[in-house]
């Protein structure tokens, strides 16, 4: 992938956040009482958020806060994989999760990619992946966060 393509990317990425509280307006007489609806539907909630965990790691693999992490480590690869362990044995199942390259101490905005998926080894943890700008697998700090049922 070459540096034009993934900086379009992240410009498509960038203009698309920074347009979604305009497009996030609520129904007339709706509340955002977070419970998951379908788009568009004033039917009953699918589901109630049950739990919310976060964690903050540095990218050395540290764990640097966290609201029910219980520990951060770097995984099997050379560079840029991580684990994620939290305080739910059933993580995998009725829960969304997502990440952000983000450094909470630094000021500034850090430049990557990241990517995370559910722990094969493990069905309290998450594998996390980051990376430079040009693609190749870097040590980033990141920001995971999880929302369950």
């Amino acid at each position: 992938m070459t540096p034009t393509l993934i900086r379009a990317g992240l410009a498509a990425a960038l203009s698309l956040s920074l347009s979604l509280p305009a497009a996030v307006a609520q129904e007339p007489g709706g509340v955002n009482d977070g419970n998951l609806r379908r788009p568009g539907s004033s039917a009953e909630p699918e589901a109630r958020i049950g739990s919310f965990f976060a964690a903050a790691v540095r990218g050395d693999g540290v764990l640097r806060s966290g609201a029910g992490a219980l520990s951060a480590a770097r995984a099997e690869c050379d560079a840029g994989c991580y684990e994620v362990l939290f305080r739910k044995s059933d993580l995998h199942r009725n829960c969304w999760w997502t990440a952000t390259i983000a450094d909470r101490t630094a000021w500034t905005v850090p430049s990557g990619l990241v990517g995370v998926d559910a722990r094969a080894t493990s069905n309290n943890g998450l594998f996390v992946q980051t990376f430079a700008p040009d693609g190749t697998r870097a040590d980033r700090p990141f920001i995971l966060t999880v929302l369950c049922r």
